[in-house]
């Protein structure tokens, strides 16, 4: 696994931080303080502008430097209002979970949302391997769609002794209100026939997802320590505590791949989805790359009325 690169304040930040820290959901999970400009700390309310995008870390303005510095400064407001998968995961999720994520093994993994549908369109004809994971147990923080469903985030939790995982996660349809806190072992399926195509669709995903991170070359791994002064300050505001959190940013030629992909961008005369797999090197004819993977990608062929197809998946 890649080495993370820590990002940790030093004890002079720590004094001349404010009682506010806002988390900025313009840029790529930046945590903000003053204005790059004028130093200014922010207060609470106050307009503050993002020179960032949700690829990229930005600077962070006050509205008046912005006006003095017009023709300099390209930025835009920042959204406070931002959902946050975890930070609702762990308010409504029972002790044991609580418990998990206040682990100092546990992690809060921020991913880019456009590596989900590639990962959904992903065949992976290996799925009752036992593949180690990254950390003991993390959260991954993305909202993902399946059909009727809305899967708000994904706690994984190792179990190397039986070579298995838990798996839990938030989820309701997309016409209800109330979120169901379901929970079962990687290497089964929930025995609700009405949740047997969801399971296995976002067991296919976890899968892929464990697979991906073996690709080093598709990602840069970051990581932030926690910090239990402002955690206590997030509690009292009826917030999650923020556990140490890793950021996984697409390399340059992945983000462009999956923004293409989800552009359905061809030259065929019909819309049809080629699914992706993963293609295993076992043979022994195979040097360098034996026992090695390799990740296809999905893609889209034609353009127009896009043509459904049933595949049948195996679980």
């Amino acid at each position: 696994m890649k080495k993370a690169i820590v990002f940790d304040r030093s004890e002079e930040d720590e004094d001349d931080m404010d009682d506010l820290r806002m988390e900025c959901d313009n840029c790529y999970n930046h945590i903000v303080y003053n204005c790059d400009i004028c130093r200014k700390e922010f207060e609470d309310g106050e307009p503050i502008f993002c020179s960032g995008n949700e690829h990229e870390e930005g600077k962070h303005y006050c509205l008046d430097c912005v006006k003095k510095k017009s023709k300099k400064v390209v930025a835009k407001p920042i959204n406070k209002g931002a959902e946050n998968p975890y930070n609702e995961f762990y308010l409504i999720a029972n002790e044991r979970f609580k418990e998990i994520c206040d682990r100092d093994d546990f992690r809060l993994m921020n991913v880019e949302k456009e590596l989900f549908p590639i990962l959904e369109s992903t065949d992976n004809e290996d799925t009752t391997t036992y593949r180690h994971m990254p950390f003991n147990a993390f959260f991954i923080n993305q909202i993902i769609n399946f059909d009727d469903f809305l899967i708000y985030g994904i706690m994984l939790e190792d179990n190397p002794k039986f070579e298995d995982a838990q798996i839990t996660f938030l989820r309701r349809k997309n016409t209800e209100k109330e979120w169901n806190l379901t929970s079962y072992n990687l290497n089964s399926v929930n025995d609700d026939e009405k949740f047997v195509v969801l399971d296995t669709a976002l067991k296919r995903v976890v899968i892929n997802f464990l697979d991906f991170l073996l690709q080093e070359k598709e990602y840069k791994m970051t990581e932030q320590l926690k910090d239990n002064k402002q955690n206590e300050k997030r509690e009292k505001r009826g917030k999650a505590p923020m556990p140490k959190t890793i950021t996984i940013k697409l390399s340059e030629k992945l983000r462009a791949y999956a923004q293409a992909f989800a552009e359905g961008k061809n030259k065929y005369a019909n819309k049809f989805l080629i699914r992706g797999h993963i293609r295993h090197f076992r043979s022994t004819r195979y040097t360098k790359a034996k026992d090695k993977q390799k990740w296809i990608y999905p893609y889209w062929k034609g353009e127009g009325i896009i043509r459904k197809k049933d595949y049948l998946v195996k679980t």
